[in-house]
């Protein structure tokens, strides 16, 4: 499906397929989803019955500097009004709706010295317990040292 979408917007927009593949590796090695609610689709194509297309084409993504700064930063897809885009709202917070933030892994860090060097003593540090658990505990040390 991502072939059939990326060949609809090199034709309609003029883009090429080279700034889509770098526009994707900055996503993937920069930025990550922040926490949504309400509808999983943000997008339709207003059609009825077996017409109706789909789909989850709004997002809203940040930086780690952004997730370091207000890391209860979610967001909510609202009811479609007159677009067929939902609009989203953003919600900061200074306190966590309910769960605590999970662990993050951004690529890049493989590349910084401090961090891989703090990612290899937590993760030869000795937990006890179930082993799900010391891995747990093993991500959390891990983030800590971040």
């Amino acid at each position: 499906m991502l072939d059939s979408v990326m060949r609809i917007l090199v034709a309609t927009l003029s883009l090429s397929i080279q700034k889509l593949m770098d526009f994707n590796v900055c996503i993937q090695h920069s930025l990550a989803d922040i926490t949504s609610t309400g509808s999983k689709w943000s997008w339709h194509n207003k059609a009825v019955g077996d017409g109706r297309i789909i789909g989850r084409l709004d997002r809203i993504m940040c930086n780690e500097a952004w997730i370091d700064l207000l890391p209860h930063t979610s967001y909510a897809y609202l009811n479609h009004a007159f677009s067929d885009h939902s609009p989203m709202l953003m919600h900061l917070l200074d306190k966590p709706m309910s769960a605590p933030r999970p662990f993050k892994f951004f690529n890049y860090w493989m590349q910084h010295d401090v961090f891989v060097e703090a990612a290899e003593q937590a993760w030869n540090s000795d937990h006890t317990g179930f082993p799900v658990f010391r891995v747990i505990n093993k991500l959390k040390d891990i983030k800590v040292s971040s």
